[in-house]
């Protein structure tokens, strides 16, 4: 399952980074980041960074090497307004390296 997983981490998304607060406060974001994924449409109950219960509706399967935080937004091509939270940051670890190469974004 893990060759064919990799595989199919071809789909775009849009990665959102956080800059940090603006002088009133506001949340600020950079310019959005090309990306791809295994999009995975299912609800799972997770708890999320601040150990709440919550449901995601949607997980997104990146190879290893992206860059991302906790405050990091996603869009999607198809509708680049709508942006998502990221709730919760997984990873898959190769069981012949012990390293880390997916990452499973929960939004």
């Amino acid at each position: 399952m893990y060759e064919s997983l990799l595989e199919w981490i071809r789909f775009p998304f849009l990665l959102i980074p956080y800059k940090g607060k603006d002088l009133a406060g506001d949340e600020q974001y950079g310019k959005a980041i090309n990306a791809k994924c295994y999009r995975v449409d299912d609800t799972k109950e997770i708890r999320d960074a601040h150990n709440d219960s919550y449901w995601s509706s949607q997980q997104l399967y990146c190879q290893e090497g992206l860059k991302v935080s906790i405050k990091d937004m996603v869009a999607f091509p198809e509708d680049p307004d709508t942006k998502y939270e990221i709730r919760k940051i997984g990873a898959y670890y190769d069981g012949n390296t012990g390293g880390k190469s997916i990452t499973v974004l929960y939004l």
